[in-house]
């Protein structure tokens, strides 16, 4: 996934390729998600090691806390919403210019660039 910096990226449909993260309570009340990325590699490694009958197993990785408007924007990049969509639901619901949200979507989807966990343009086969 590699971000772009032009205008033409409004019009993708990004989607979460990570089947592996959850919501996660906070004691202000808040709902969290939390991502964990997964290096196929030792994933492999890890069941290699399982069928020789070794009996623990782990696989170390990271963890990606979002909150806030980051945990919004990822829960709606399930693969039917456009850029342009997923910043107008959140001018809506902030009362604010989409094109103030913009810069946050961007700056989220560059954070998560390095841990390949989104797929910019998505579309069905």
């Amino acid at each position: 996934m590699s971000v772009p910096e032009r205008d033409d990226w409004l019009f993708l449909t990004p989607k979460d390729i990570l089947h592996v993260w959850k919501y996660e309570e906070q004691p202000d009340a808040s709902r969290h998600i939390v991502l964990f990325p997964i290096d196929f590699n030792q994933l492999a490694d890890a069941e290699a090691a399982s069928q020789r009958g070794e009996k623990e197993v782990r696989i170390v990785g990271s963890k990606i806390t979002l909150n806030g408007t980051a945990a919004l924007i990822w829960e709606m990049c399930d693969g039917t919403h456009t850029v342009e969509e997923i910043a107008q639901t959140l001018a809506r619901r902030f009362h604010v210019d989409a094109a103030r949200i913009l810069p946050d979507i961007q700056r989220l989807f560059k954070r998560l660039e390095p841990y390949n966990v989104l797929e910019l343009d998505w579309s069905p086969l």
